[in-house]
């Protein structure tokens, strides 16, 4: 049975926004973390599939030292298309690994 577990571990990959989309977003659109969001990124540190991308662990330690999140929609603040314009650039440059 365990072997068969490895046909279905599936390769995570990070769809979706780093810090670097982040940095043209005013402070006001940013939302302290609250008690529950640092249980879920405690554990997410904490879990066994993302020992292996040391990215993703460097992307969610990053979020829980600032204390801060951001809503996908204040990504809107900068432009209308900001949002999609950055998401499409990191597929096309492979920057989900």
């Amino acid at each position: 049975m365990a072997e068969e577990a490895q046909d279905y571990v599936i390769d995570i990959k990070w769809l979706g926004v780093r810090r670097h989309h982040l940095l043209h977003l005013d402070e006001e659109v940013f939302q302290e973390l609250t008690t529950r969001d640092l249980q879920i990124l405690k554990g997410l540190c904490a879990s066994p599939q993302l020992q292996n991308f040391p990215s993703y662990l460097d992307e969610l330690r990053a979020m829980a030292e600032c204390n801060k999140k951001a809503e996908i929609q204040a990504m809107h603040s900068v432009d209308d298309t900001y949002f999609e314009n950055a998401i499409l650039k990191s597929i096309i440059m492979r920057e989900f690994d």
